[in-house]
């Protein structure tokens, strides 16, 4: 229950980080598009920003989880009941594939948007 809040706290985070860079940058991305970069190019640029935000942030994630982890559980679990800790592999590679679907799926909207909107509406955007 408590690591699905966080994992949905998680992808909302990337999806609204991910929509904020892009809207930031819609001029830059009309210039790209004028100077002849097509839709997919643009695509697999915000698909590799999604998923190389979303590489550092699980690493970040782990770095610092697994000690908390580890905290938490030898304090309430192995003092109490004596079940000895161990890395959450499983759940660890589960997060990590639910999340790297999720920032390619988050890069399908802003990719969209731009693809619709008029070279010179980009440009002109403020």
């Amino acid at each position: 229950g408590f690591l699905m809040v966080v994992a949905l706290i998680t992808v909302i985070h990337t999806i609204n980080s991910l929509a904020m860079s892009v809207s930031a940058r819609v001029r830059q991305y009309g210039v790209m598009r004028a100077v002849g970069m097509d839709a997919t190019q643009i695509q697999k640029m915000i698909t590799a920003e999604a998923l190389s935000d979303t590489v550092l942030g699980l690493f970040a994630g782990f770095v610092f989880g697994l000690p908390l982890h580890y905290l938490f559980y030898t304090r309430m679990i192995t003092h109490y009941w004596g079940t000895e800790w161990e890395i959450p592999l499983a759940v660890m590679s589960g997060i990590f594939l639910f999340l790297l679907i999720f920032a390619v799926l988050a890069s399908i909207a802003p990719v969209k948007r731009i693809r619709n909107m008029e070279i010179t509406e980009t440009i002109n955007e403020l």
